[in-house]
Parts: structure tokens; sequence; C-alpha cells
């Protein structure tokens, strides 16, 4: 079963059609010398170690040592995964691969991609490696994959010191946008989440009500609704111009963006607007909101309500964190 793909590589299940590769690359000159004979000498001793092993680590935490598969040819070329140990306090990351496959940087991409996968799947921020001090190779790609030596540490039952790595996962992205109607909050915010991989929220969608023009919902219903989805990600990209909601997420954000491209780009933005379908049941009912959405979007720069301008300049102005103000032609 296919776990994950990297450019070069797919991670998979070892299966038992994997005995013959296992037993070469337990009996590798470099595993036997950094890693330790596991005893493995037939291809009975391979498929056993496959199912007391790895398979048994993923039936037991969802985890554990896979197949890295070459692309190009379909040859297992080493193996990559979490395990967990006794005598650690979090996963740790593993891998090795046959001599003839080193230098090539299999291992790095496998391991990043591992890294990654531990992160989203399993809400892991800190994961662990181990390895010899002679283990040279090991060591580079540990350092180049931003893990850092804690020390030494010995396992239960082993009779040597081993160094022990740490990764923690970076703090996930949490981006608010903020603007007039027209600004290119939208456009921005779905590039982002694009490029990303975060959730992202539109706030129009939690505000009014669904298949209804312009009837908004409870603000206590809506508060407990950006509450949820905040709470339910690490990390987010939320836009609006509802300056009572994304004041109550600043103390989370991590970056503020304001779009601020000037009164006349926002409204022939809006000219251009496309019919948009989780906010309008038709194109129709969509068209029947324009002259009132233009005089709301030229009224920003006058008001003083929790929506305009003024309420946006004060809750850019105040915010201590990374910010960025954006004043150029808006993308739409």
């Amino acid at each position: 079963m296919l776990v994950l793909e990297t450019p070069r590589l797919r991670l998979r299940h070892l299966d038992p059609a994997d005995a013959p590769f296992l037993l070469e690359l337990l009996n590798d000159p470099e595993w036997l010398r950094l890693i330790g004979d596991r005893g493995v000498r037939t291809l009975e001793d391979a498929e056993r170690y496959r199912r007391e092993g790895p398979a048994a680590m993923i039936a037991r935490h969802g985890f554990g040592l896979f197949a890295a598969v070459l692309k190009e040819t379909g040859e297992a070329a080493g193996i990559c995964g979490l395990l967990q140990r006794d005598g650690l306090p979090a996963p740790d990351l593993g891998f090795a691969f046959l001599q003839r496959f080193t230098g090539r940087g299999y291992a790095r991409e496998a391991g990043a991609a591992t890294l990654a996968w531990g992160r989203r799947t399993f809400g892991l921020g800190r994961i662990l490696a181990i390895t010899t001090g002679e283990n040279a190779g090991s060591i580079r790609v540990l350092k180049s994959l931003g893990m850092t030596l804690q020390g030494p540490v010995r396992l239960p039952g082993e009779d040597r010191d081993m160094a022990l790595y740490a990764w923690a996962a970076p703090e996930p992205a949490r981006i608010l946008i903020l603007g007039n109607s027209g600004s290119g909050k939208s456009t921005r915010a779905k590039g982002l989440a694009e490029a990303s991989g975060l959730p992202h929220l539109d706030l129009d969608t939690l505000v009014w009500e669904p298949g209804r023009i312009a009837v908004p919902r409870p603000l206590d219903a809506v508060r407990a609704d950006l509450e949820a989805f905040a709470g339910a990600h690490p990390g987010w990209i939320v836009e609006g111009c509802y300056g009572e909601l994304i004041e109550a997420l600043l103390p989370r954000c991590t970056e503020l963006v304001f779009l601020n491209p000037g009164r006349d780009a926002c409204l022939a933005n809006n000219r251009r607007r496309p019919w948009e379908p989780h906010k309008y049941a038709t194109p129709e009912a969509q068209e029947t909101m324009f002259e009132g959405l233009q005089a709301w979007v030229a009224g920003y720069y006058e008001r003083d309500d929790a929506w305009s301008l003024r309420a946006h300049r004060r809750l850019f102005d105040g915010f201590e964190g990374p910010k960025r103000e954006e004043t150029g032609p808006a993308d739409r």
C-alpha cells in the first residue's frame, strides 16, 4: 500500500515479496557495521523480520518502516519511516539504503517526506533519530533535515551509547488577510492555501445564512464556528473584512496582511467578479446585490464600523507581529 510519494521515490508498505530485498539489505556490510546483525540469513528470516518488525509496528502505531521504491525502475532501494522504540520519549526517524543507492540524496528525500508526513498525519511536533557516532552519512542526512544533536542515549538492552538527534516541527503559519471587498483577499488566500496546503476560511461563509441573501447569522454562532475552525487546525489562512472576527484571531496570528489597493481598484475588481456559488444561489441573485455592494465598498473609506478602513487601520497598526500592507493594484 502506497503511503508517500516524493519526486523520485514511492514509500509503501513492505510485503512478503520484498523478502529478497530485505535479505540483501539486512546483510549489507554497512548495515551490519553501523546498525547491527539481526540474524537474517534466509528468505524465511527476512519475512519473519518484516512481519514481526515493520508490519507489527504499523499495526500497533500506524507508522513503521516502509519500502523506498524508485519511481523510475520500481526497484526497492531502501527503507524509511518512523519507529516507536522503548527508551525514547517520541517516535524516531529510521532509514537505510543499499550501498549501490547511497550518495544520491534518496535518504534525505525520503526522510524529509517522512517528517512532514508524521507532522501532518499524527500531529507530531517532535521526532527523534539515533545513530552511531561513526555513521557520518547518517549524521549528514540528519543535519540536512534540520535535526540537532541532543547528546548520548543508551537504549534498553544495548551495550553502547548512541547519538540522539531531534527535529522540532516549525510553527505552522496562521495568516490573516483583511481589506475591503474587491481588494483581492480571496484570490490571495486561495493562492497561499494552494501553495502551502493550509486550510482556507472565507469569513463570508460564517457570517451569512447559507442560501439567503444578506441575512446574517447570530454572532454567537459565528464566533463559535470560528473558534472551532481555529482550534481544529494548527495552521490556517483566514480572510475577510469583519474586523471583530479578525481581532478575535489576532492573538494566534503569525502574519497579518492588509490589502488596501484603494477605492477605484476595489470597485473595478467587483465589476469583474465572477459568480460566487458559495455565497449566492444563482448569478442573478448575485447581480441583484451588485449596486448595494458597490455602495458599501465606496463607503468603506468613510464609515467607522468594524468593517471599515478605520477599523482595519487600527487593527493593522496595533498588531505587533509580522505584518505587511499592500497598496498596489489587487489581483483578481
